[in-house]
C-alpha cells in the first residue's frame, strides 16, 4: 500500500500507518493520524521520543505549509475569538465526520441536531483562492461582485508562492453561481475551488 511505501521511503518500515483519512495508529509510543490530501500524517509523540530512532528521521514541514494544506482541503482553522460565531455544519465538520449525532449532551448539541435533522445551515464553508499574497491578519468581508452586498466572511487564510488560499463562510440563500470579491481597495476577485 501507499502507507507502506511511504514508511519504507522514510526508513520506518516497521510502522503501521493508517490509510484512511483521520484514522489513527499507535507505533512505538506515538500516534499517527492520516490527514486529508496526499501523504500527510500527524505524529503525536512525547518530546523525548522525537530525539530517538526512528522518530528523528521523520520528515517535517513548516507550520505555514501544514496550514496551507489544511485550508486547501477545507479543514477549518479559526481563532478563539471566532469560536461562537458558527455551528459545526457551517464549517462542514459534519462532512468531515466530525460530529456524532448519536452521542449524548454537549454544548450546542440541540442546535446541531436540529440543523442536521430538520434543516440546512444558512451559511457554509468554501475553499477559495486569490492571486495575490494577503497578510495573515486580513479582516475584510466577502462581497457579491455585482450587487456589492456582503455575503460572507474569511475564516482563515494561508499564502504560498503568489496565491492565498482562503476558507470563507458564505450565505447559502440560493444555488445560483456568483462572482465574489474581497471588500478591499483592489476588490480582489475570489475563485471558489472544488473540495479535494
Amino acid at each position: 500500500t501507499f502507507a507502506r511505501s511511504l514508511a519504507a521511503e522514510i526508513g520506518i518500515i516497521d510502522f503501521d500507518l493508517p490509510t484512511q483519512d483521520f484514522y489513527c495508529s499507535d507505533n512505538a509510543g506515538a500516534v499517527f493520524i492520516k490527514m486529508p490530501s496526499a501523504p500527510r500524517f500527524l505524529c503525536v509523540a512525547p518530546l523525548s521520543a522525537t530525539e530517538r530512532h526512528p522518530f528523528k528521521n521523520l520528515p517535517t514541514r513548516p507550520l505555514a505549509e501544514w496550514r496551507f494544506q489544511d485550508i486547501s482541503v477545507g479543514l477549518p482553522w479559526f481563532e478563539a475569538s471566532q469560536s461562537e460565531q458558527y455551528i459545526p455544519q457551517m464549517l462542514n465538520i459534519d462532512q468531515l465526520d466530525g460530529i456524532s449525532f448519536s452521542k449524548g449532551c454537549y454544548t450546542g448539541q440541540e442546535i446541531v441536531a436540529r440543523t442536521h435533522y430538520l434543516g440546512k445551515a444558512k451559511r457554509q464553508l468554501h475553499v477559495a483562492e486569490v492571486n495575490e499574497i494577503l497578510p495573515q491578519d486580513t479582516d475584510v468581508a466577502v462581497k457579491d461582485a455585482q450587487s456589492l452586498e456582503k455575503c460572507g466572511d474569511i475564516l482563515a487564510l494561508a499564502s504560498r508562492d503568489a496565491i492565498t488560499r482562503l476558507l470563507i463562510v458564505l450565505q447559502t440563500v440560493d444555488d445560483n453561481p456568483k462572482n465574489f470579491i474581497l471588500d478591499n481597495q483592489q476588490h480582489t476577485p475570489i475563485k471558489l475551488l472544488p473540495r479535494q
